[in-house]
């Protein structure tokens, strides 16, 4: 990246003088002595809004993974409980997508209250799953690290914290106003959500936010407005990982969901002030060989 890329800080100087102030952010009001979630809020935030944009029905791979290591381990009667839970979970997202259609785009991206803070449960729940992926463990706190026999996907959604659900609420409604133009515009066909790529198993899995058209959109839940060298790293990796021009991503952008602030670049211009010096197809090619030769040195 530092080779191929040396104008990293030209990039960051771009979206700088495009950001928000931070004190703009909204920011969840948790009871007195509790900390904020601030993963499993951030996970939440990017499950919905990717039911407000595709047409998916079911959890995504990561959650669904993360249902199958939580339902394993030495205690059958637990494992059997969170089986029966994630098995419920998913039959209540079915459901609730196949009434209130949350892709629909004859409505706008926010649901009638009751079906909202439903569906705001449901991603809450399944990021709680999602973290067993990503992690590998059951967290102590949560209602999986503290399964018993009698689990239910109804105990799971009534375990999601109140302020949880009202910062979650707040988040869509200030996407509902900013991201109305992007998804009036974007059929829910043409949205892949969580979209895996062709080099994703060359750097251990990968695995995106969501490609509106030809947009790779990031969600960051900061309420910093700050993006790290690191986070442009990350955009840009998702970009050159689509070593075959699968998803035919020209643009690519950050939607900061805490601020309802979108920035975006075509494809060209975010090569330019990269100070690329080979073009998106001879990019992927140098990355793929730098990745492989990695993967070589190691065997």
């Amino acid at each position: 990246m530092a080779a191929e890329f040396p104008g990293i800080k030209e990039l960051q100087a771009a979206y700088r003088a495009r950001r928000p102030a931070d004190t703009d952010a909204l920011r969840p009001e948790p009871p007195d002595g509790l900390r904020p979630a601030w993963g499993t809020l951030g996970q939440g935030i990017d499950h919905r809004l990717r039911y407000a944009f595709s047409d998916q029905d079911g959890p995504s791979s990561a959650v669904s993974s993360g249902m199958v290591l939580a339902a394993a381990g030495p205690n059958q009667t637990v494992i059997a409980a969170i089986g029966s839970a994630a098995d419920g979970l998913r039959a209540a997202l079915a459901d609730l997508i196949s009434h209130e259609r949350p892709a629909d785009r004859s409505h706008g991206l926010e649901l009638a209250a009751d079906a909202e803070e439903h569906l705001l449960r449901i991603c809450y729940a399944m990021a709680w799953f999602e973290e067993v992926y990503r992690t590998g463990r059951l967290w102590p706190g949560t209602p999986l690290g503290e399964a018993d026999g009698n689990l239910t996907a109804t105990d799971l959604l009534a375990a999601v914290p109140t302020y949880a659900v009202a910062d979650l609420r707040a988040q869509v409604h200030l996407a509902a106003g900013c991201l109305s133009e992007l998804r009036a515009v974007s059929a829910p066909g043409q949205v892949q959500a969580g979209p895996v790529f062709t080099g994703s198993r060359d750097v251990g899995g990968a695995d995106a936010d969501v490609i509106i058209n030809d947009l790779l959109l990031e969600v960051k839940a900061s309420t910093k407005a700050v993006i790290k060298r690191e986070g442009f790293y990350q955009l840009i990796g998702y970009l050159l990982l689509d070593y075959n021009d699968v998803y035919r991503i020209r643009r690519v952008g950050l939607y900061l969901v805490r601020f309802g602030h979108l920035v975006t670049w075509t494809v060209p211009e975010l090569l330019v002030l990269l100070g690329a010096q080979h073009n998106l197809a001879e990019l992927r090619k140098i990355f793929a060989d730098t990745v492989a030769d990695r993967d070589d040195r190691q065997d």
